[in-house]
This record gives structure tokens, sequence and C-alpha cells, in this order.
């Protein structure tokens, strides 16, 4: 990733971050950029897939979708059909998204398909960025599925303002997305064979929505730290729960790195108590009775390094999976112009976003 004056972030497909997304949903002033290594693999992509969409079939761009796959398409009505994909799947209910959700989104799909293993042209990849440099959002209804494991109707909905129909976000007003482009001198986009697939097919809206939960859970994390140091001292606890041998012999990485959070959090702190090898003050007899001092710090506090720790190892998880699926192609088919070939599979499933969002 490649930054002018932290102003222009310059997408390449391989290096987006989490932290360069809510650098763009945060700040109004950042804008995008497709690299040029990227605009040459796009126009590679899409001159391979030209070239042989007439002579092989392939599914979604001359096929119908899903069970109607067998299905071949005559060559006027390719335009249609991706246009009739995106508007079929369009069909989304409710409250919309966060603006914020669908413009990381949007971010997410477009560092996807510069990627150049998506097939569309580079007009398409222009006009997304456009949108995002606009700050134009698509309004996308929280709910809707169609039995499948993408983003496929929340997606349809960003690719319908793409093409001037459906409502987006402007400056917080909900409009008609053909009367913004109108008024902004944006020229309408006719999609082209596969186009429209592309833009729907995959994991974009979820990876997005991930990649901006997972540095806010950073946050609250780093805070639930902090205000774990701040209950120690308030109640002068004991420093022994995060010494750094009680944490060693039960050596999880999340736990011992809370754990060492807090001892440098602390370190000059005058408020903890050190437990005293032998206590002289009291020993054993044949009496029971009742000492006036804390033998160990409440249950709660006492365990921060214990609570704290798998949570921390399993946000490492998670923005680690996310990483990966924020750089990955989630098409099907995928163009491998390289290797003059087309790929089916399934790419476009959110198993392992799902997973790590959920836990």
């Amino acid at each position: 990733m490649e930054t002018n004056e932290d102003k222009v972030i310059v997408l390449n497909g391989s290096t987006l971050t989490q932290e360069h997304i809510l650098k763009i949903v945060s700040d109004k002033t950042v804008t995008v950029a497709i690299h040029e290594k990227a605009i040459h693999a796009i126009n590679e992509s899409r001159a391979f897939l030209e070239k042989h969409a007439e002579e092989q079939i392939i599914y979604g761009v001359n096929t119908g979708f899903g069970p109607m796959a067998s299905h071949i398409i005559s060559r006027t009505q390719l335009l249609e059909l991706q246009r009739n994909l995106v508007r079929s799947h369009a069909v989304g209910m409710g409250e919309p998204i966060k603006p914020e959700y669908v413009l990381a989104s949007m971010v997410v799909r477009l560092n996807t398909v510069i990627k150049g293993y998506s097939g569309i042209s580079l007009e398409l990849a222009k006009r997304l960025e456009t949108f995002i440099n606009r700050r134009i959002i698509p309004v996308v209804p929280t709910h809707g599925a169609v039995g499948t494991s993408g983003d496929l109707v929340q997606l349809a909905h960003i690719a319908l303002a793409l093409i001037g129909e459906g409502e987006v976000f402007v400056g917080g007003k909900r409009q008609q997305t053909e009367k913004v482009l109108k008024t902004l001198h944006i020229p309408s986009y006719t999609l082209k064979p596969k186009e429209g697939l592309s833009l729907i097919n995959g994991t974009a809206v979820m990876t997005g929505i991930s990649a901006l939960l997972s540095v806010e859970a950073e946050d609250l994390l780093r805070l639930a730290v902090m205000t774990g140091a701040l209950s120690l001292e308030c109640i002068n606890g004991f420093d022994d729960s995060i010494s750094k041998k009680i944490n060693a012999v039960r050596p999880h990485e999340g736990q011992k790195a809370v754990a060492e959070e807090l001892r440098h959090i602390l370190s000059s702190s005058k408020l903890l108590q050190s437990r005293p090898v032998f206590n002289k003050n009291h020993h054993v007899t044949d009496d029971t009775r009742e000492i006036p001092e804390n033998v160990q710090d409440v249950y709660s506090i006492r365990c921060i390094p214990q609570i704290l720790g798998p949570i921390r190892e399993t946000l490492e998880r998670a923005k680690k999976v996310i990483g990966i699926e924020l750089n990955s192609v989630t098409d099907n088919p995928i163009v491998d112009y390289e290797n003059k070939r087309f790929l089916h599979g399934g790419n476009f499933h959110g198993e392992a976003i799902a997973t790590v969002i959920d836990q």
C-alpha cells in the first residue's frame, strides 16, 4: 500500500489493511487510487475474457446462473443478462446498513477486482473508485439472502447504484441515484459481460464490516486492559496475579501478553502490594479466627490476564483472517489470464470471515 501524504491510498490488490479502511471511512478527505500495475492486470484480464467469451462456455458470461447454468445465452442478450442479474438480486429489505460499512465494503470490492482475476473493465473499476472518492454511498438494506453464502444481495444493491439505479446517500441525504449522477455530471454505465457477476459475487460486505469491527474491538481490548490496571490500583491489589512467573507457568500467549502489558502500565505504581514471602503477623493456632487482611484479590481482578488473554488471541486470529480476505479474490469464475483458463470454484464462500466474527 502506497500513500501520498496520507491522503491518497493507492490500492494494488495485495496490501490493504483494516487501518487503511478505517482511515478512508473516518476521513472524507482521504481518497483511493488504482496502482499502475493493477491497471495493467485489469486490462490483461479483460482482454483475455473478451477474446475467449465467444469460443468457449464460461459460467455467468454466456450462460445462465444457478440451475440455469446449462442454458447458453445469445450474443444479443449478454448485456441484458448482467443488468438483470443485478436487478434480480437487489431485493434486500429493512433499514439501511450504516453508510460507513457500505463504504468499507466498496473499498474491499475495488481492491478485489483490481487484482486482475475478475475480468472487469478498467472503466468499471474507475466508476467504483469515483463513487468511493466522492462518497456516493449506495443504500443497502440490512436483510437479504438468496440461499447462498456470499454477499450477493448486499453487493447487488451497490452494483445497482453503479449503473445509475436504486438509491444512494450523499452528504448524509438519501436520494435517487439517477438524480445524483445527473447533478454530478457522472455518465451512465452499462455493464459488460461478467461485470454484474464480478460485482456481486464475493464477501466484500462481511469483510468490510469485519475490518471496522476488528479495529474497534482492539480499542475496546486496550481500554479493558487499562481499566483493569486502574482497578488493581483502586483496591491496592497484589502484584502477584500479573507477575511474570504466575503467567509463565500457564503459558498461553494472550494471557502472557496481557500480564506483560499490565506490568508495563503499573511499573511506576505505588498503590500495588507485593506479597511478602513470609507473613509474620499471623500464624496458625488451634483457634479458628478471622483476620482483617485480604489473602488474595477478588476473583474478577486477579483473573484479568486469564479473561482478556483468550480475547486477545481470538482478536489476533480474526485480524489475520480478515487481513487475508481483504486482499483475496472472491469471484466465481476466476479469470486466470496468466495460465489462459477460467477456474470455477467457491471462493465466494464466507465461512472464513463468519467463523472468526462469530468468535
